[in-house]
Formats: C-alpha cells, structure tokens, sequence
C-alpha cells in the first residue's frame, strides 16, 4: 500500500510518466456442468460400484479440471470426465460434481443426481392377483364379481388386479360367448387337479395358492371371505418386481413388462404370463349381463430365467384389439407365476387411466 502510494505521488509530481487506466469489473464466465450420467441403467443394489460420467464447457476460457462431492463430502479433485464410486450403501445418495476454469471460477451450479441402493435379497410390496372362474349361465357369478370389484376399490388397483377366466361348460345347455379355448385351458389347468372343481362357478383363486369355491350367494359374504383371503397375501412380501409400460389404443396394444428379482427367487421354473383384460363387456346370453375383468386375451408365456439376486428379463408383446373391444375399458394383466407350485409370485398391470 505504501509503495502504491509513493508511486501515484510521483506520477502527480511529473517525476516519472505514467499510463493511466480504468479498473475493469471481472467479468469472467464460470463453467457449466453437466451430469450425463449417473449410475447404470436398471436399479442399483448395495456393493455395487457406480459411474458417474460428465460434460463442461466454458464460453470464455478452459476448463482447467473438476470437482465433485459424495453424500455431503468435501470436494475431491479429478481430472477426467468421470469417477467410479462405491462400494454403495443401502440408502439414499447424492453426488454432484463442478468445473472450474482457467481464471478459477468454479460453476456456481453444480450438475447433481441422486440414487437409491436397494439391499440384496430386499423383499418388495406384493400386488395380489384374483383369478375368477365364471360364466354366463352362473346366476351367483355377478355377486362374486361385485365383491372383487368393490375390493379393488378397498385395497387400491396397485395392490389387488382381478382377470376373469370365462369358462365353456361341458354338457350344459348352451355356451358363454365370451369364453375362449385359452380362458377354457387356464379354468382346466387349475381345476384337472383336483377334479371336483371343474364346472363349478364362481371360483376365486388367489395368487394361484389359494381356492376359495364356496359360491357367492351374498356379496357381502363373498367380500368378507375374499377380504380375508386378499389381506394375507398381501402381508408376504415378494422377492420379484414387475415394471409394466406400453398403450391400449384402437390400433391395437402394446405392453412391455421389465421383471427383476429383488430377493433370492424361487428355485422352481418361473414363467412371467400377460392376460389383455376388458370391463364393461355386456353379453346378451342366456342371462344378459355386463361383465368386468373379462379376459379377452392370453398373450404368449415366457419362462424366466431368474437364478440370482439382481437378475433380470425384459418382455415385449403387441396384440390387436377388434373392434368390438372398447380400449378405453382394458388393462394388461402381467404376473409371474410357479410351474411347480402355481403360486404366484408377483402381478401387475398396465393401467388404462
């Protein structure tokens, strides 16, 4: 400061010749970061390591070299565009990450991501599927389908999805119009075994374990035994998780179902199954009825190769839809069930709404 002082006293005596000038502002522009990546595609479980990858530019300079911070730690200096980090704890993290320029001017808006590390073997919420066996010819059939109904309602559409399986009944009068041979084929894989419930409406099975054959000659009484059955299930938790995607459209539909074994999977052979389910559908047959949860299509199986914790499959189906379905009206039925001992294991939906 003193020499500073000295100095502009001389240039004030012309004792020395100076060059004047205006201090100008700073007006540097700081970098810009940007987060291309964060993680992997697919969830992320605890152990693993994860990669986060960036881009940066500056309008005005370099970019000199980068920054970044885990979960609330100091910042760390790095070089390149990307940094491997873990192994990851269950839970949730943040990183975020900064350039800096040649001026060094960091990005006063750091790039950030956050994540969740899922715990191996974690068990998730279960979606319960009931499956209705029923006709037209069943007078009792329209209460059972009412309980149901009204338990989607109570449990939420998340948690309980219902497919309706309309059956072809042998030696009696007549024929349900909306039954198929692959609705006819799904009532008989249940009921060969035992035999004695083959041709008896309505049935609900719950999650493929549970039969539930006692009629529905009140609504009421149907909800109260269903309640009960629903509830249970719901209690155990599954080591599958379903992600279903697509669209209904009058051109015809679309569903792709990622499934992925958040728990240790059973041992048996897995099969993941689709069901293209219809409400509202009115039948003018031997009783004129609206129905819902109508089963309109049974789409190819898959079998599922899940031996491990982490592991996954992705299925792609595309249906057509006649004109006489209402879009507007349908849902995809997706769940994976146990060949071996037909429970099961998960269910989800593709949801019109």
């Amino acid at each position: 400061m003193r020499l500073a002082a000295i100095a502009l006293a001389a240039c004030a005596l012309g004792l020395v010749t100076c060059d004047w000038f205006e201090a100008q502002p700073d007006d540097n522009l700081p970098p810009d970061t940007e987060l291309v990546l964060c993680g992997a595609s697919g969830e992320i479980e605890e152990g693993q390591t994860v990669t986060f990858r960036w881009s940066a530019t500056d309008l005005d300079g370099e970019i000199q070299g980068y920054q970044w911070a885990y979960d609330g730690s100091e910042w760390a200096e790095v070089a390149a565009d990307s940094v491997v980090v873990g192994p990851v704890a269950v839970g949730e993290h943040t990183f975020r990450v900064r350039a800096y320029d040649n001026k060094g001017d960091a990005d006063p808006t750091p790039g950030q991501c956050s994540f969740t590390a899922l715990a191996k073997g974690v068990l998730v919420e279960r979606t319960v599927l009931a499956e209705m066996f029923t006709t037209n010819i069943c007078r009792n059939c329209d209460k059972a389908e009412a309980a149901l109904d009204s338990l989607v309602g109570e449990f939420g559409a998340d948690r309980l999805v219902v497919a309706a399986y309309h059956d072809k009944p042998s030696g009696a009068p007549g024929s349900d119009g909306l039954a198929t041979d692959e609705t006819d084929a799904r009532v008989s894989w249940y009921t060969a075994n035992p035999a004695y419930l083959a041709d008896q409406w309505p049935i609900a099975v719950f999650d493929g374990v549970v039969i539930d054959a006692e009629g529905a000659v009140t609504i009421e009484a149907a909800r109260t035994r269903f309640r009960d059955e629903i509830a249970a299930r719901l209690e155990v938790g599954s080591p599958i998780r379903i992600t279903v995607a697509g669209e209904i459209t009058a051109a015809g539909g679309s569903v792709t179902a990622a499934v992925k074994a958040t728990g240790r999977p059973p041992s048996h052979p897995l099969v993941l199954r689709l069901a293209v389910i219809e409400d509202d559908v009115f039948y003018a047959g031997r009783f004129a009825t609206i129905f819902d949860f109508v089963t309109r299509d049974i789409l190819p199986d898959q079998p599922l190769e899940l031996g491990a914790v982490g592991d996954s499959v992705l299925a792609e189906r595309d249906f057509s839809v006649p004109e006489a379905w209402d879009p507007a009206n349908m849902d995809v039925v997706v769940f994976v069930q146990d060949e071996t001992t037909r429970e099961i294991i998960q269910a989800a939906r593709l949801r019109r709404d």
